[in-house]
């Protein structure tokens, strides 16, 4: 099956919870299946860089090893480069350390792909589309995760993690023209985030003092989370989105550093999604 036309292809971030679009992703892949417009929050974003470029196996390669690389992921890169995760050594050396990248291939994919970030000066959700000056730091905003990164700038925003308004980037892929959505969601069915906690105000307020938005934008994103799968739930009742859940609770924290403890969950994305395939091609064909 070629492109299906109205259909965007939405990803949900998680940390490393996130290997389970990773698995889910490689069978898309696999079946030939692809969209004209796909969208991607924090890791969902970072894994659909590799399916635009058709890597398949590198999404799935970056977090079960990579996380076990020191440069990649380390406490200290907090200090040093201002977030857990160094982006220069994911977007610019990996790929020539054992991690290849089609730079070439996702350039040219016709795809239009956005990833989505958090402006601390607006509030709401900031989009970098893969042909923009800004995509790479925008990517790497998308991915920085609250508590454990400094805002990123991009162009002349300032940006977070975009899972803080749009964990499941869905009403984004809307606004954007699709009608209709398939979400890799990476939490199981039924899941909903309880209220932050007085301590993350406390350390929000300090962190992220030089901008007013971001205290209040994190105490508010578990509703916002909420509410959004509500929604996704009503879709879903309507025929307007096709959503794919871990079939089992994810057992992983969200910054997993021992990549072994991943692969189970790499195998489950791709064995639920070769599981609903038959029905995600119904869905397309509808």
């Amino acid at each position: 099956m070629g492109t299906t036309e109205e259909v965007a292809l939405v990803i949900q971030g998680g940390g490393t919870r996130a290997a389970y679009a990773a698995g889910a992703l490689d069978v898309l892949m696999k079946e030939g299946i692809s969209f004209p417009l796909v969208v991607g929050t924090s890791a969902g974003a970072l894994l659909g860089v590799n399916y635009i470029s058709g890597d398949r196996g590198r999404s799935a390669a970056l977090l079960t090893y990579g996380m076990d690389d020191r440069k990649l992921l380390s406490p200290l890169n907090l200090l040093r480069k201002g977030s857990i995760y160094d982006f220069h050594y994911l977007f610019y050396v990996l790929p020539d350390r054992g991690l290849p990248f089609n730079y070439s291939r996702f350039r040219k994919n016709e795809a239009e792909f956005y990833a989505v970030s958090t402006s601390l000066l607006s509030g709401k959700a900031h989009l970098v589309e893969k042909g923009d000056k800004d995509f790479w730091p925008g990517l790497a905003a998308s991915c920085s995760l609250p508590f454990l990164s400094r805002p990123v700038s991009v162009g002349e925003d300032v940006c977070l993690d975009g899972g803080i308004v749009a964990s499941v980037p869905f009403r984004e892929a809307v606004s954007l023209g699709s009608r209709r959505v398939v979400c890799i969601l990476t939490r199981e069915k039924g899941y909903r985030k309880p209220p932050t906690g007085k301590r993350k105000r406390i350390l929000a307020s300090r962190l992220y003092a030089e901008y007013p938005l971001a205290e209040p934008l994190l105490m508010n994103s578990s509703k916002a989370y909420n509410d959004s799968m509500e929604e996704l739930d009503r879709l879903e009742q309507e025929g307007k989105a096709f959503l794919l859940y871990p079939s089992k609770p994810p057992r992983v924290s969200v910054a997993e550093r021992d990549g072994r403890k991943l692969l189970p969950l790499v195998e489950l994305g791709s064995s639920d999604m070769s599981s609903r395939m038959e029905a995600l091609r119904a869905f397309l064909a509808s």
